[in-house]
Parts: structure tokens; sequence; C-alpha cells
């Protein structure tokens, strides 16, 4: 069930972002980073890119995702 959890978003984001919205495959290698808030994802992308153009598709991602990841935590007593 985790690995149906994990990937069916990420490869429907891929081929939305691709397919739909035209969107460089680089920069989209980044947002799918940020989504999953793997900052060693986001270097490998860079590295695998030699450039910082990744980079450009972290920021929104990457915040939504930290807020969504705080928000499906159990309140502490």
């Amino acid at each position: 069930m985790g690995v149906v959890v994990t990937l069916v978003p990420l490869t429907v984001a891929t081929l939305v972002a691709h397919r739909i919205l035209r969107m460089n495959p680089i920069i989209i290698c980044g947002a799918l980073a940020g989504a999953m808030t793997v900052d060693a994802a986001i270097t490998g992308c860079c590295e695998r890119a030699d450039s910082q153009t990744p980079v450009l598709g972290v920021a929104v991602p990457y915040a939504v995702g930290n807020v969504a990841a705080d928000d499906s935590r159990p309140p502490s007593s």
C-alpha cells in the first residue's frame, strides 16, 4: 500500500506536468524532489543536470510538502 501511495501521485504529477503543462523535465525533477521534501534528491537532480536549474521547481512544492507533513501529525499532548 505504501508503494502505491508514494508512486501514484508522483507518476500522475510527472505525466500532467510533462504532457499537459509542457514543463521542462529538469524543473519537473526539482519539483518532485521538493514535493517529497528530500534535500538529497534535489542535490542529485542538480548533479545529474550539471546545473542549478532543478532548484527553480523546488520552492513551492517543498513548502507545501512541509506544511502537509506537519498537519498530518497527531497533536502532541
